[in-house]
């Protein structure tokens, strides 16, 4: 069976004492290459569970990051999980932790720490 794993990326910036969202920030933290590498990464690293592809389930998984001061990912948790799909939960986590180190933000030209949410988009074709 044929499947595509879609993947977009929504973000918000956070440190301990400020919020901010990621429009408010000078800089965006950012996976090496950009957007499309990061996409690359994830569609290379993702292997739709096989549990999963048998019975036909498929949707959205929400995971929540943050990239740290020094651009490591850390804090990686199932923000929403793809109801029947525990296979699918696990692999998105598995392979966020596996990112490389990013290029962190910066508001007013100091490392913040900044929260991501990726959406994951699991669909059988």
């Amino acid at each position: 069976t044929a499947y595509e794993i879609r993947l977009s990326l929504v973000g918000s910036e956070m440190c301990k004492e400020t919020v901010y969202d990621l429009v408010a920030i000078e800089e965006p933290a950012s996976f090496p290459g950009g957007d499309a590498e990061l996409f690359k990464f994830l569609q290379k690293n993702t292997n739709y569970p096989q549990v999963e592809k048998e019975n036909g389930i498929q949707g959205k998984v929400f995971i929540t990051y943050v990239v740290d001061k020094d651009g490591s990912i850390t804090n990686v948790e199932l923000y929403k999980g793809l109801k029947g799909g525990p296979g699918c939960d696990k692999e998105a986590l598995r392979v966020v932790k596996m990112m490389p180190k990013w290029t962190p933000g910066k508001q007013n030209g100091k490392a913040v720490r900044m929260r991501y949410i990726l959406p994951y988009h699991f669909k059988l074709q």
